[in-house]
């Protein structure tokens, strides 16, 4: 079938999203590491100009913390994921959106 085509692994192609989701991970797990399982949110953009792909786990995380009365800005959430991000060749430029 035509998905099962799409989902073969082969050596000369990368599923990018699988490896972004790699990299956001190893991030978050940095950033957070007494959360369990944190949210993993990485998507395509929804608006092309701010680039090809987000990652929207901020939110979800402080919800978390802030279950756990610790009450944090999604932005300086998103900021130390992004400080934690591990050297990868997937990732040219990193920005944090939002108010």
């Amino acid at each position: 079938s035509l998905q099962a085509e799409r989902n073969r692994p082969t050596k000369n192609m990368i599923n990018i999203h699988s490896r972004l989701q790699d990299v956001f991970r190893c991030a978050i797990r940095a950033a957070y590491p007494d959360l369990e399982s944190p949210p993993l949110v990485v998507t395509p953009s929804q608006q092309p100009k701010f680039g090809d792909y987000q990652c929207n786990s901020a939110m979800g995380i402080s919800q978390m913390l802030k279950a756990k009365e610790q009450k944090v800005n999604p932005r300086e959430i998103a900021q130390n994921i992004t400080k934690h991000l591990p050297e990868n060749e997937y990732i040219e430029n990193v920005e944090i959106a939002g108010p």
